[in-house]
C-alpha cells in the first residue's frame, strides 16, 4: 500500500473508532430494552415469572398504525415530463412491492422501541453474464464480455447495532453527516473473488476470526479474543468475517475496513449523487419516532416506560411465585400426637390409610372436655399460606395505567381504550389518543417521503438495462407490464405520499375528503367552463384507477372531424393528405390503448421488409378498395 494509503487507512480506523464510541455513549440501555420488550428481567433473563407486556403493546401499536406501502404519484417540474411522471408512478409502486418495504417498516416499530431508530439502506445489486470464451481473449475485451442482464434494487434493513455515524452530524436525514459506516458480513472466499479487494486482503485473512451479526453485537468488537467460538467453521466458502462500508460523501466513495485489525481493504466510487432540494443525502433512511434534542440518537419509546416495566416484572413474579408454590406447614400438639403420628396425619401418601391413636390420651383429653371425645381433625392445624399485600394488585394496575399514559395508546383488550365512565369520555379519549399516534404515522410518512425521491435519484443514476413495471391498462384485461428504459424516466420530479395512507384504516377517510373535493370543484369547473380532467384525475387516484385518462381522449370528437373531411372529399372538395393523416392518427391513438398500439407495432413490423417501408411484393391491400374516396389525385 502507498504512503498516502496508509495515511488514509489511519484516517479512517479514527473514525471508526470515534463512531464505535460514539455509539457506545448513547446505547447503553439497548440490552435491556432487548430483555424488557420479551418481558425478561434484565439481569436475569432466564427468570420465567415475568410477561412480555411491552410486547404486547408494540403489536398493538403495529395493528394500529400497520405500516403498508403508502399510495402517492409523481409530479414533473417539467409539463413535457407528464407522460414520464405517470411511468414513475407506476414504476414506483412496482419497486415497493418488490422492495418489500412493507415489512421492512413494520420491523421499524420494533426498533424504534428498543434502540430508537431504524436505518434502511438502498443498495443496487447487478446480475451479470460473462460469456465462455478463450481466457487471453476475456482479458483482452473484458468490458465487452461482461454484461449486466438484471438489476435489482433491494431495501436493506440494518440492525441499529451495526449502523454507526459521524459524531458531528446532527440532523435525522443525514444531511449534515459527513459519513456514515455500516457492518457488513461477507464469506472470506467472496472477498478473495471480488477485483475491489483481493489485491489489497491480508495474507492472513483466512485466520481473521468469524463473526456473525450476533456474535458482533455481544462480544466487544475491538478484542479478537473476544470472538472465541466452540465450532469455527474453516471453509473460507462458508466463513464470514465482519467488514465495515463507510461511504464518504466528501469524496463520494465507499471504504471498506476490516474489524479485525481494521485493514483497509478496497475502495470504490458511490455511482450515484442523491441531491434532493439543495440537500447532500445518504442512501440509508432513518425512521424515527422520538427525535431527541440532546444529541442525534433518537430515544427509544422502551426507555419512556423502562421504569415501570421492571417494577412490573417484580410484581408479577412475586405473584406467579405465590399461584405456584404452596406453603404446606401444619402445627400439633405435643402431648396428643407424636412426631410420627403428627407426620403420618400430614402425609397425602398413601391416600387411604388408618392412623391408631393411644386411648389413654384420648381419655384425658375427653375428662378435661367433660367426657367428650375431641374431633380429630383438631389434633393438626394447617398454618396459612403467605399472600401478597393487596396493595400489590392497586399499584400494578396504576403502573399499567402510566405506561398508556406515557406511550399514548392503550391496552389491547378494549381496542386500545382504557377504561371509561360514559360514552362522551370515550369519545374524547380515543380522539386524545388518536392525536397521540398522529406522530407516529407522520414519521411513518416521512419515511417514505424520504426514501422514495432517493430510489428515483439512484434509478436514474444507474439504471443499464430495461425494466419492467406493473400497471393496470383501462380496457380492464387484467395487470401488465411495461418495459422502460433510463431514457424514459430522466427529469426532475417530485413524488407525493397521501398522508395516511400507509394505514388501511385512512384509506376510506381519504376517499372521502376526495369526493368531497369533487362535488365541490365540479360544479365551480362547469361554471367556469374550466376543463374536468384534474379533478377527475384527483378522485380516480384514490379509487386508484389509473385509466381515467382514457376518458378524455376525445375519440367520439375525433371520428366526427374525420366523417366530416370524408363527406368532403366525396362532395369534390380538396382536403389536404397531411390534414386526413392528422385525423385518422388523433382516431387511432383515443381509440387504442398503449398496449394494443404496441402490439399492432409489432405486426407491423414483423410484416414490412428488411429496409422498412413497403413490404416485399409491393402494395397489399387485404380489404376495401385501395383508392377509396379517389383521395390520390388530391394536392396539398
Amino acid at each position: 500500500m502507498t504512503k498516502d494509503g496508509l495515511l488514509d487507512e489511519e484516517r479512517w480506523r479514527k473514525r471508526l473508532r470515534r463512531s464505535k464510541r460514539y455509539q457506545d455513549t448513547f446505547s447503553k440501555n439497548w440490552k435491556r430494552n432487548e430483555q424488557l420488550i420479551f418481558g425478561r428481567t434484565p439481569g436475569n433473563p432466564e427468570s420465567t415469572m415475568t410477561v412480555a407486556y411491552a410486547y404486547g403493546i408494540v403489536k398493538s401499536l403495529e395493528s394500529a398504525v400497520y405500516v403498508q406501502d403508502p399510495e402517492g404519484f409523481a409530479q414533473a417540474y417539467d409539463e413535457a415530463k407528464k407522460e414520464a411522471a405517470r411511468r414513475w408512478t407506476n414504476i414506483i409502486q412496482y419497486d415497493l412491492g418488490l422492495m418489500d418495504l412493507k415489512s421492512v417498516g413494520n420491523l421499524g416499530l420494533m426498533d424504534n422501541w428498543i434502540y430508537g431508530y431504524m436505518p434502511c439502506l438502498e443498495v443496487l445489486q447487478n446480475e451479470k453474464y460473462e460469456p465462455p470464451g478463450d481466457e487471453k481473449k476475456k482479458k483482452k475485451d473484458a468490458d465487452r464480455d461482461i454484461v449486466i442482464v438484471h438489476q435489482n434494487y433491494e431495501a436493506r434493513r440494518i440492525n441499529p447495532w451495526d449502523q454507526l455515524f459521524d459524531p458531528h452530524g446532527q440532523r435525522i436525514d443525514l444531511s449534515d453527516h459527513r459519513y456514515t459506516i455500516h457492518a457488513w458480513y461477507p464469506t472470506v472466499e467472496e472477498l478473495q473473488k471480488d477485483p475491489i479487494f483481493k489485491k489489497n486482503l491480508p495474507e492472513e485473512i483466512e485466520n481473521f476470526p468469524e463473526v456473525t451479526p450476533f456474535t458482533r453485537r455481544d462480544k466487544a468488537t475491538s478484542a479478537p479474543e473476544r470472538y472465541v467460538h466452540h465450532d469455527v467453521e474453516k471453509d473460507v466458502q462458508y466463513r464470514t468475517i465482519c467488514v465495515w462500508e463507510a461511504a464518504d460523501k466528501l469524496n463520494g466513495e465507499r471504504l471498506y475496513l476490516t474489524d479485525h485489525d481494521e485493514h483497509l481493504i478496497g475502495r470504490e466510487d458511490w455511482g450515484f449523487r442523491l441531491n434532493i432540494n439543495g440537500r447532500r443525502l445518504f442512501p440509508t433512511t432513518l425512521m424515527a419516532f422520538n427525535p431527541s434534542g440532546v444529541s442525534f440518537y433518537p430515544t427509544p419509546e422502551i426507555d419512556l416506560v423502562a421504569n415501570q416495566l421492571m417494577m412490573l416484572n417484580e410484581m408479577d413474579a412475586i405473584i406467579y411465585k405465590d399461584a405456584k408454590t404452596k406453603w404446606r406447614k401444619y402445627y400439633a400438639f405435643r402431648n396428643v400426637l407424636s412426631e410420627s403420628e403428627a407426620a403420618k396425619m400430614t402425609d397425602p401418601m398413601p391416600e387411604n390409610s388408618v392412623l391408631m391413636l393411644d386411648p389413654s390420651r384420648l381419655e384425658d383429653l375427653a375428662t378435661n372436655q367433660m367426657h367428650q371425645y375431641p374431633d380429630g381433625r383438631q389434633f393438626v392445624g394447617a398454618i396459612p399460606d403467605p399472600a401478597p399485600k393487596q396493595d400489590l394488585f392497586v399499584v400494578r394496575e396504576m403502573l399499567i395505567t402510566e405506561v398508556h399514559e406515557i406511550i399514548g395508546y392503550g391496552p389491547p383488550t378494549r381496542g386500545g381504550i382504557p377504561q371509561t365512565r360514559s360514552a362522551k369520555e370515550a369519545i374524547a379519549i380515543k380522539e386524545r389518543m388518536e392525536q397521540r399516534l398522529n406522530t407516529r404515522l407522520d414519521a411513518i410518512t416521512c419515511f417514505y417521503q424520504a426514501f422514495i425521491p432517493k430510489h428515483m435519484q439512484i434509478v436514474q443514476q444507474t439504471l443499464e438495462t430495461q425494466r419492467y413495471a406493473g400497471a393496470f391498462p383501462s380496457d380492464a384485461k387484467g395487470y401488465q407490464t411495461l418495459m422502460y428504459s433510463k431514457e424514459a424516466i430522466m427529469g426532475q420530479f417530485e413524488y407525493v405520499v397521501y398522508a395516511g395512507s400507509s394505514m388501511p384504516k385512512n384509506t376510506e377517510s381519504f376517499r372521502a375528503s376526495q369526493r368531497e373535493m369533487f362535488n365541490l370543484m365540479a360544479g365551480i369547473a362547469q361554471r367556469e367552463g374550466l376543463p374536468l380532467q384534474p379533478i377527475f384525475e384527483n378522485l380516480a387516484m384514490a379509487y386508484q384507477w389509473r385509466g381515467v385518462d382514457e376518458m378524455f381522449k376525445n375519440h367520439k370528437l375525433f371520428l366526427k372531424q374525420l366523417a366530416i373531411a370524408w363527406f368532403a372529399i366525396q362532395q369534390g372538395k380538396q382536403i389536404p393528405p397531411a390534414t386526413m393523416l392528422n385525423l385518422q392518427g388523433k382516431v387511432v391513438m383515443s381509440g387504442l390503448n398503449q398496449a394494443e398500439l404496441a402490439e399492432i407495432a409489432q405486426e407491423v413490423k414483423g410484416q414490412l421488409g428488411p429496409g422498412g417501408g413497403t413490404p416485399p411484393g409491393g402494395p397489399q391491400n387485404t380489404r376495401g378498395d385501395p383508392n377509396a374516396g379517389n383521395t390520390e389525385s388530391l394536392g396539398p
